[in-house]
């Protein structure tokens, strides 16, 4: 997952997910102001509600499609309802919990006839509806397995900061590769399965159903949380390395109250301000299935 805040002038920020299936480790945040640019940690909950904030911005996130058309999305455990122009859509922030969802949404799976893919989706702000930020479309493509065992959206970040002399990167490269779970291949078989997206039922449209998702996801974590992780400002995510800068920059959740009410205003710049007219190359539809 990527996130990039668009021309609020002050306190913009990127974040990004490393593909790692841990709520504490896998996302950070980079502060656009600073005057030292480094990723610090960032709770899972701030990344959620930067997602329902208003305030313009570009975001890269998976979607999960399957042969099985019968799937309820809201059975999901580590999915993530965004509001889209076109309707509720289930996304995941990352490929490792698009996969390890697949056995929460389908009980019983034949792994010889069962066929999935993994889009990488691109969405940009385009207004806002129920005080949620609402999107749309970019771009989507489906990642081929080793793409999305090895997916690491640092990369995008690394790109966004690639000629800021301030940018400092004194974290480990991570990447997902668990072989002790599942492993999924390309397959082509001769007669293509009719792959279908999740379905939120009529009766959950209209609630606030990522609040009570969120919380269970956080409880399934419980003995990995450390209780003392959190959206404070003297949590790890928000430490600054000396008083100037804590002054200078504010803390995630003042962050988004500061910036709930921002218009859309330049919403198609950023990460996609290049391909967005020129459009991006065919790919060649990929189908996954479990070995």
């Amino acid at each position: 997952m990527l996130i990039e805040t668009l021309d609020l002038l002050e306190d913009d920020v990127v974040v990004y997910s490393e593909n790692k299936f841990d709520l504490k480790e896998n996302y950070k945040i980079i502060y656009k102001q600073a005057e030292i640019k480094r990723p610090q940690k960032v709770d899972y909950l701030e990344v959620c509600n930067l997602l329902r904030s208003t305030a313009p911005k570009n975001i890269i996130v998976y979607r999960l499609l399957t042969s099985v058309n019968t799937i309820d999305a809201y059975a999901t455990k580590y999915g993530y309802f965004l509001n889209s122009t076109n309707k509720l859509e289930l996304v995941y922030f990352d490929p490792i919990f698009a996969i390890k969802d697949i056995n929460n949404l389908i009980k019983e799976i034949n792994p010889s006839e069962f066929r999935f893919k993994i889009q990488q989706v691109g969405y940009t702000t385009s207004g806002e509806k129920d005080g949620d930020c609402l999107y749309s479309e970019v771009y989507s493509f489906d990642l081929r397995a080793i793409e999305a065992q090895n997916q690491n959206d640092k990369v995008f970040a690394l790109a966004v900061f690639a000629l800021d002399d301030n940018f400092i990167d004194d974290s480990e490269d991570t990447v997902f590769i668990d072989n002790r779970s599942t492993k999924i291949i390309e397959d082509n078989p001769t007669k293509q399965p009719v792959f279908a997206e999740l379905n939120v039922s009529a009766e959950m449209r209209n609630k606030n159903i990522n609040k009570e998702k969120i919380s269970n996801l956080k409880k399934s974590f419980a003995e990995e949380w450390d209780t003392s992780f959190g959206s404070t400002a003297e949590s790890g995510a928000y430490q600054k390395e000396n008083k100037k800068d804590r002054k200078k920059q504010s803390d995630f959740s003042s962050f988004l109250s500061k910036h709930k009410k921002s218009s859309q205003g330049n919403a198609n710049k950023g990460i996609f301000s290049s391909d967005k007219n020129r459009g991006f190359p065919d790919r060649n539809p990929v189908v996954l299935k479990f070995k």
